[in-house]
């Protein structure tokens, strides 16, 4: 009975070991599939509420009114863009880093080529079929969400009140 026992064991502690080393990775590669839920206080941008995000990082994922909000469409991240004032024209001007879906809002964080190249975030509100910004701030090369959440959040992201040419 002690041999039996220790050979049940041994499996047992080789199985435990096995899985051990096994889930870590299974974790990871399921983390990868699934965006990451975010949650932002939206305070710093005027709306007294949290709201819950999906990453988002590329443009197919972004709500049809928002994608058509960008004039010239927005290139994938990483892609080529009009980046300068010198190049080729017919890429689009802007760029995405990283965005954020939720039930009623979208917010993109993007590069803005041409003249003077620029960092922007917006908040677009949700639910009509053409969509304006409700909040634009500054922002920097943040391409995950989290770090975006941190910034706006931490009001190292200043609002600003500009027309759609600047944006």
């Amino acid at each position: 009975m002690d041999k039996l026992s220790n050979i049940h064991c041994a499996r047992l502690a080789t199985l435990m070991l096995a899985l051990t080393l096994c889930l870590p990775g299974c974790r990871r590669h399921e983390a990868e599939l699934e965006p990451h839920l975010i949650v932002f206080d939206m305070g710093r941008m005027g709306i007294p509420e949290h709201e819950q995000f999906r990453e988002v990082r590329n443009v197919k994922q972004l709500p049809n009114a928002v994608e058509q909000w960008f004039q010239g469409g927005i290139a994938e991240p990483g892609e080529k863009y009009f980046e300068t004032d010198v190049g080729d024209s017919r890429l689009p001007i802007y760029r995405l880093l990283v965005a954020g879906t939720s039930s009623g809002y979208c917010i993109i964080n993007y590069e803005r080529g041409g003249f003077a190249h620029a960092y922007t975030v917006a908040l677009f509100a949700l639910g009509t079929p053409r969509v304006n910004p409700v909040w634009v701030g500054r922002s920097g090369n943040f391409t995950t969400l989290r770090e975006l959440k941190a910034a706006v959040e931490s009001g190292k992201i200043l609002e600003v009140r500009a027309d759609k040419s600047s944006l």
